[in-house]
């Protein structure tokens, strides 16, 4: 119940009203919005992926509990706050900004494969995320909606990667040994620098089928053919990691020159 009260003042005395109001209905309606936005809350808080809304003077209107863990504080230090309270880093700060202008003036969603930010620690993340407009009713967009996936381990993992083959392809170069692949369904070969250079042909990631033939001794071309079609050979003996077992072989390559050069090859 809600109780208002009142006084007045008769010759006969004072008096006090008191009117009661049955809000049965408006408090169940205020606890059913309060636990709405609790459930809400708890769900975009056990998201790992980083939600945010920004307005259009760059405030932070919406954010989840990832945001503020990057930040190094609150969900609640942080609505209100720009980007400029938690990035020192002005760059990236100028990206955010740009980015979220263009899709509230464009109303129109983007796609950021990668962006970097700094956390609280000063340590380097990378971000995949999507932008889209909230678009208001009077089809202008007020706010900016974002939701990010922390990609670091994988960016880590491929630059690692990309590290190690470089790292391979300089042994396998000092050493003269050139690593090469043959598509199975086109012919193509596609190699390291190594085997171009060696053969002195246009270095290439690529070579079609007839181009890496001219550079094989005709004596030699058809031992090499046969050991493609036993490796191709469903029935063949393999290894652990499944690759065909298949013993090295010498062969003669053409350079570009004519002249004979050997190689020992075999199947991984």
């Amino acid at each position: 119940m809600e109780l208002s009260l009142g006084t007045w003042t008769t010759q006969e005395g004072k008096f006090v009203t008191r009117i009661f109001r049955d809000i049965t209905e408006r408090t169940q309606i205020a606890e059913a919005i309060n636990e709405q936005r609790a459930f809400l809350r708890q769900v975009i808080d056990i998201d790992p992926n980083f939600i945010f809304a920004k307005d259009r003077q760059g405030r932070f209107t919406l954010v989840n509990q990832a945001v503020a863990d990057a930040f190094g504080t609150t969900v609640q230090e942080v609505i209100g706050k720009r980007d400029t309270d938690f990035t020192a880093d002005a760059q990236e700060v100028e990206s955010f900004r740009s980015m979220d202008l263009e899709v509230m003036e464009t109303l129109q969603e983007r796609f950021i494969p990668e962006e970097r930010i700094t956390d609280a620690q000063g340590k380097i993340r990378w971000l995949q995320t999507v932008k889209r407009p909230i678009v208001g009713a009077d089809s202008k967009a007020t706010l900016v909606l974002g939701s990010s996936t922390d990609i670091t381990h994988r960016k880590l993992v491929e630059e690692k990667l990309l590290q190690n083959q470089k790292q391979y392809a300089m042994a396998t170069a000092a050493g003269g040994v050139s690593v090469w692949a043959l598509d199975a369904k086109t012919g193509e070969l596609r190699t390291d620098p190594v085997l171009p250079a060696q053969l002195g042909i246009d270095v290439a990631e690529s070579y079609p089928r007839d181009v890496w033939m001219k550079h094989i001794h005709p004596e030699d071309l058809e031992k090499l053919l046969e050991n493609e079609r036993r490796m191709l050979d469903p029935a063949a003996p393999r290894n652990e990691e499944g690759n065909t077992l298949m013993p090295e072989i010498e062969f003669r390559g053409l350079r570009s020159d004519r002249s004979v050069i050997w190689f020992s090859g075999a199947a991984p």
